[in-house]
């Protein structure tokens, strides 16, 4: 069924919307597993995803909404007070939908994205144009797709790694270690001469040491022989004070700090209800707000 989606997507969907965006002038770039099952993998079976990421520059955002919506793919309707709440939060619209009989689920999500993460996280989403700029094309059935530079998409997703690793919603839903992640880096590592001077100086200038090198700590716990590859970057960066390496829950004014390893997280499916033997569901207040808007 990997196939067959990867297929569909490939075929139709992503063209579709490469043409309409393109003719339109806006820059764009297909990121994360829609783009990366047919650059890093051998066969587009091999990676399974469930929707479509697009990054784009925020003052396209509602152009992009009709141009999407212009080619027949439907936006997930929501409350006013939800949808501001959650492209706040995330940095991306509700999600289009894409409906296909062929498809197992019968239809495929769009998700646009307009930044990296919450401005109360990370202060980098002015910079998605300059990073949009040195986008490249993969060939995907004859047809050439927007993504990021490897260099790019290797920095997006130490970030974005980090911030599943730290959102208490995310880990509740036991999507706050994805191992499928880690081993997209590595298979970046592995099929890309990376510009290793160029991430430094990009993690250096926009003040994302700490975000980094979270990541590649734990990536490398997963995978030690990915230090070949980025050792040299992971020792310059290398942070003083290393505990916030197991704090969580960063969208709180206070993180908070795990009381298991990352090892034994790994293993554990019920983190949230571990995090629960020493704290209080009252201690999680900004996740708490969330759940109190999407009641609604």
């Amino acid at each position: 069924m990997n196939c067959q989606k990867s297929r569909i997507v490939g075929e139709k969907l992503l063209p579709r919307i490469t043409e309409k965006l393109e003719e339109n002038n806006i820059e764009f770039a297909v990121i994360k597993g829609a783009i990366n099952t047919f650059r890093l993998y051998d066969s587009i079976g091999e990676r399974q995803f469930n929707d479509i990421d697009l990054l784009i520059n925020k003052r396209d955002l509602h152009k992009v909404k009709d141009l999407l919506k212009s080619i027949g793919l439907q936006q997930k309707e929501e409350n006013h007070v939800q949808t501001k709440y959650f492209e706040m939060v995330t940095h991306q619209t509700m999600p289009f939908e894409y409906e296909d009989v062929s498809l197992l689920e019968g239809k495929i999500n769009i998700d646009v994205n307009f930044g990296f993460a919450p401005n109360n996280m990370i202060k980098i989403n002015s910079l998605v144009g300059d990073i949009l700029k040195r986008r490249c094309y993969v060939d995907v059935f004859g047809k050439k797709i927007p993504t990021l530079s490897p260099e790019d998409m290797f920095i997006y997703l130490l970030i974005h790694i980090w911030r599943d690793a730290i959102i208490i919603h995310k880990i509740k839903a036991t999507k706050d270690i994805e191992l499928y992640q880690y081993l997209e880096l590595n298979q970046l590592m592995d099929r890309y001469p990376l510009d290793w001077k160029y991430i430094e100086e990009f993690c250096i200038n926009n003040q994302l040491n700490e975000i980094v090198y979270f990541t590649l700590y734990h990536a490398l716990y997963i995978s030690p022989r990915i230090e070949k590859y980025c050792g040299e970057l992971y020792r310059k960066i290398e942070p003083a004070d290393k505990e916030y390496l197991s704090m969580f829950g960063n969208e709180n004014q206070e993180p908070k700090k795990w009381n298991i390893s990352f090892g034994e997280r790994i293993f554990c499916l019920d983190r949230y209800n571990k995090l629960l033997e020493v704290y209080k569901p009252e201690d999680f207040e900004a996740f708490n707000n969330r759940e109190k808007i999407f009641k609604k």
